[in-house]
C-alpha cells in the first residue's frame, strides 16, 4: 500500500475517480478510509480529502460533486494553478483545486447530460463543452492534473514511486462505404450512371465505367496500402464495419454481397487487427435493428463482436451507452468530435464509463480518439503538411504524459484521390511517429 486517503464519507463517484487516478493512471495501491484514527495512525503517505484539520501530508478541500447522487447542472470555477488551467478552483485549498471532482466531471461527461442543443445529427456539440470555452480541448488535461498531483506529492523528496505509463497508439478505420463504384448492385450502379450523366459529370461517368471494367482502381479501395503500412510499422489496428441497410447516411454494400463478405474476412485475417461493429445511422437507439446488424457481422466473422463505434459519432448519454451494454458491447470508440481535434473527455487514456443516471461504474470501457481524418481538412481548412504539424504537436502532448493516442480514418480518405490527394502521407507520418523517440 502506497497511500492512504481520508474522507468523511465514501461514494460510488469518489471510489470511481480514485481508482481511475491512482490505480489505472498511476499504478498505485491506495486505501480509502472514513475513520480518523485509522488515518492518523497510518505510516503511509496521507491525503486528507476533507475540511477536517487532520495531520496529513496533503489536504484537498472537497466540493460536493462526488457526494451527490443527483445530477444538477454545474458550472465549475476556472483557475490557474502552477501554470495549468484547472476546474473546481479553490484558492483556500493549499493544493489549489479539487482534482478529484475536476477529473470526475470531465471523464463522466457530466456536461453532456445538459446539452444546450443537439446538432443536426443529434450529437452533443463541441461548442458547448467547457473545455472548448476555456481553450483546453487540445490538452490531455486530466493526465496533466494527475502529473501535477504526483509532483506535489514528491515535491521535496520522492515519497511515492508510481508506474510510469508508456505511450500507446491504436489506428482505427471506419468502413462506411467499402467501394465507390465496384461490386454495387445493378440498380445502384445504373442510378449512379444516371446521376452523373444528368449532372453533367462526364468525367465521373467515364471513371465509373473504367473502374467497373477493372481498368482503374476504385477510389475507395485503399486496403492494400493500409495493410502494408500497418505491417511496416507494427501498429495495432481496429476496423469498424457498417452493415446496416441502405439509407440517406448509410451507403455500404449489403452484408449479403459476396465481395463485401470477402473483404471483411480479409480485414479480420490481418495480423494485429480486430473488427468491431459500426452501427448504422438508422439504427440509432433502435435495439432490434442494431442487434440484427451485430448478429450479421458475428455470423460472418465466426466470433463475438464486443467493440463498436457509432456512425457519424452519433450518441447521446446515457441512453446510447446503456443500449450498447445491453447488446454485449464492452469497448466503445465514439468519444471524440468530428469538428474539433482534441480530448472530448479531457483524458488521453481508456476509462470505464460511469453511468450518472444509475450512479455506478459500468463494464463499458471507453477508448477516446483525438484526431479524425476529416477534421483538419474540412473544418480547419488545412493541407496535408499543416495536418502533419498539428498531429505532431498532439502526439508530443500525449507522449509527454504516457497517454493513449487513437486516430480515426476512413478507407476513402486513404485512397489518395480527389480531395484526399496527398493525405496518405499524413497517415504514414502518424504511424511512423508512433515509433520515434521524441
Amino acid at each position: 500500500m502506497s497511500l492512504i486517503l481520508f474522507s468523511k464519507q465514501t461514494s460510488n463517484r469518489l471510489e470511481y475517480v480514485l481508482n481511475l487516478i491512482f490505480h489505472e493512471l498511476l499504478g498505485l495501491d491506495y486505501q480509502l478510509v472514513t475513520t480518523k484514527k485509522t488515518f492518523t495512525e497510518s505510516s503511509l503517505y496521507k491525503v486528507n480529502y476533507s475540511r477536517e484539520e487532520l495531520t496529513s501530508d496533503l489536504q484537498i478541500l472537497p466540493e460536493a460533486l462526488l457526494f451527490e447522487k443527483n445530477i444538477d447542472e454545474k458550472y465549475p470555477s476556472l483557475g490557474l494553478v502552477r501554470q495549468t488551467k484547472v476546474l473546481f478552483h479553490n484558492p483556500r485549498c493549499s493544493f489549489g483545486y479539487d482534482i478529484f471532482s475536476a477529473c470526475f466531471y470531465l471523464v463522466s461527461r457530466y456536461e453532456e447530460y445538459f446539452p444546450k442543443t443537439y446538432d443536426h445529427h443529434g450529437r452533443f456539440s463541441s461548442s458547448d463543452s467547457i473545455l472548448t470555452a476555456h481553450k483546453i480541448l487540445d490538452k490531455p488535461i486530466v493526465n496533466l492534473w494527475v502529473q501535477d498531483l504526483i509532483r506535489e506529492i514528491n515535491k521535496e523528496e520522492e515519497k511515492i514511486s508510481f508506474r510510469s505509463r508508456s505511450f500507446d497508439f491504436l489506428s482505427t478505420i471506419d468502413i462506411d462505404q467499402a467501394y465507390q463504384y465496384r461490386h454495387k448492385e445493378f440498380f445502384r450502379t445504373h442510378l449512379g450512371y444516371a446521376k452523373d450523366l444528368f449532372g453533367g459529370e462526364i468525367g465521373k461517368v467515364k471513371k465509373r465505367w473504367q473502374v467497373r471494367k477493372r481498368r482503374l482502381r476504385d477510389p475507395f479501395d485503399s486496403y492494400e496500402f493500409q495493410f502494408s503500412q500497418h505491417q511496416k510499422y507494427g501498429n495495432e489496428s481496429l476496423y469498424f464495419i457498417q452493415t446496416g441497410s441502405l439509407g440517406k447516411f448509410d451507403k455500404n454494400l449489403s452484408i449479403k454481397n459476396k465481395f463485401f463478405q470477402k473483404l471483411i474476412k480479409k480485414i479480420g485475417n490481418q495480423a494485429n487487427t480486430s473488427v468491431g461493429i459500426h452501427p448504422s445511422y438508422n439504427s440509432f437507439h433502435q435495439l432490434e435493428k442494431l442487434l440484427e446488424e451485430k448478429d450479421n457481422l458475428e455470423k460472418l466473422m465466426g466470433r463475438t463482436i464486443d467493440q463498436s463505434r457509432q456512425h457519424y459519432l452519433r450518441f447521446q448519454l446515457p441512453r446510447t451507452y446503456q443500449i450498447l451494454l445491453d447488446l454485449g458491447i464492452r469497448k466503445e470508440y465514439s468519444m471524440g468530435y468530428s469538428d474539433q481535434i482534441g480530448f472530448r473527455a479531457g483524458i488521453a487514456a481508456p476509462f470505464f464509463w460511469f453511468d450518472l443516471k444509475k450512479n455506478e461504474r459500468t463494464k463499458l470501457k471507453v477508448f477516446p480518439f483525438c484526431f479524425m481524418d476529416i477534421t483538419p481538412q474540412f473544418y480547419y481548412q488545412m493541407n496535408p503538411e499543416e495536418a502533419i504539424a498539428v498531429h505532431r504537436t498532439l502526439m508530443q502532448e500525449i507522449k509527454n504524459v504516457g497517454g493513449f493516442y487513437s486516430s480515426l480514418w476512413h478507407n476513402e480518405s486513404l485512397g489518395n484521390e480527389n480531395q484526399w490527394k496527398g493525405w496518405q502521407q499524413v497517415y504514414q507520418n502518424i504511424l511512423a511517429d508512433t515509433t520515434k523517440e521524441w
